[in-house]
């Protein structure tokens, strides 16, 4: 099992999306985590996860155990004062398991790597990892302000199957 944790902010949106059915906006299903060499790795498909929220802390909680059903490599670029997303070029797309994410995760798995996501195809794509937006997504990422700064921040999307929600009302794990 692999796990991630997640900040207060995101919770109500990561249970909302580890409820059965379709992708309903407000739900989060997956993450982007800066990729990892060596034996400390991300999931792979089909692999248990574990969802937690304040890990390391007094006030860790485990929000539910989900099944990884996608990772791939993207791309955010910060260029000119705007966000974009990609699917990193080499990147293989999953072809199993994407009726169930957002509507514009399964766009960026439609569409050739290498194709930039902008402007509202952004702002969608941030309010589904559970953002306001894309400058909320670049102030999280803590990209800089530098407008004539191109950066590449590579990541890895995680995308989870919904279900196995843990209850969170009651104390400790």
């Amino acid at each position: 099992m692999v796990a991630y944790s997640f900040q207060k902010r995101f919770v109500p949106h990561i249970l909302a999306g580890l409820e059965p059915g379709p992708w309903l906006p407000g739900m989060k299903r997956h993450t982007l985590r800066t990729p990892r060499d060596g034996r400390s790795r991300h999931a792979r498909p089909e692999q248990m996860l574990q969802l937690y929220t304040a890990q390391r802390t007094k006030y860790c909680r485990l929000l539910g155990r989900p099944v990884c059903r996608a990772a791939f490599h993207v791309q955010l670029l910060w260029d000119c004062g705007e966000l974009s997303i990609r699917r990193a070029p080499g990147a293989a797309a999953p072809r199993s398991y994407v009726a169930q994410l957002a509507p514009i995760v399964r766009r960026l798995l439609d569409e050739p790597a290498g194709k930039h996501f902008v402007g509202d195809d952004m702002d969608e794509f941030a309010r589904t990892d559970g953002f306001a937006d894309r400058a909320d997504m670049a102030r999280f990422f803590e990209v800089p302000e530098d407008e004539g700064e191109t950066q590449w921040l590579p990541r890895v999307l995680i995308a989870w199957a919904p279900g196995h929600p843990v209850d969170v009302s009651g104390g400790g794990l």
